[in-house]
């Protein structure tokens, strides 16, 4: 009884000892992971304002050379030119509310 008791002291020493030992890899790896995640995280953060920045500035510019006035008669104009991209045949675009399309 004795011995089994001692067994029993002894395997939990060591199961402390290992978890000791585990405890700082694991808070390292967690730190590692949130670093990681905070980094790639304000890299996307930094690119997604580049490319929006860049975007506006290239309308406006657009818009400047186009010699527009206003955003809503440029806002028109690239509604237009993006409706003219697609596959006109495949395209139905309605024009008033009321329209009714019959088909044979």
């Amino acid at each position: 009884m004795k011995q089994t008791q001692q067994n029993v002291i002894i395997d939990m020493q060591t199961q402390i000892n290992q978890a000791s030992i585990k405890a700082p890899v694991v808070i390292n790896e967690a730190e590692a992971k949130f670093n990681s995640t905070l980094v790639t995280n304000l890299a996307h953060m930094e690119s997604f304002l580049k490319i929006t920045t860049t975007e506006a500035l290239a309308y406006g510019k657009l818009k400047e050379l186009l010699n527009m006035k206003t955003d809503e008669e440029f806002l028109k104009y690239m509604r237009v030119k993006t409706i003219n991209q697609f596959n006109q045949k495949n395209l139905l675009i309605g024009i008033a509310p009321s329209v009714d399309i019959k088909t044979q």
